[in-house]
């Protein structure tokens, strides 16, 4: 069981601006899923995550649908408050799961780290 995050790399954000939006992608998609789901990944699995990259807004949306067709409805879009370095309403990250492994190295298996 883990989470996978998508960061958008075509905004270009600097180190900390992605830190705090992978941040809320994490917690943001956590907060989808029944309680005792969340609280098995924090005990048994470590919180463990994998942060990959897509390159536009378009290529992120193509990942959601992904998810949703399957079912999983665990994801959450992060969408920028600030107006600093980005525009603001800017989705800048994805957060999926915490979910099964297999089925999410299924759906991101194409895509690199970040």
């Amino acid at each position: 069981m883990k989470q996978v995050i998508l960061v958008r790399t075509d905004l270009k954000m600097r180190k900390g601006k992605l830190a705090g939006q992978v941040a809320h992608a994490s917690i943001g998609a956590a907060r989808t899923v029944p309680d005792n789901q969340v609280q098995n990944w924090l005990d048994k699995y470590d919180q463990k995550k994998i942060i990959l990259k897509v390159s536009s807004l378009q290529e992120m949306h193509d990942y959601e649908s992904k998810c949703i067709e399957i079912g999983l409805n665990c994801v959450y879009e992060v969408v920028n408050t600030g107006d600093n370095q980005i525009p603001v309403n800017e989705v800048t990250c994805l957060g999926v799961g915490p979910a099964d492994d297999e089925i999410l190295n299924e759906i991101f298996k194409d895509l690199k780290l970040l």
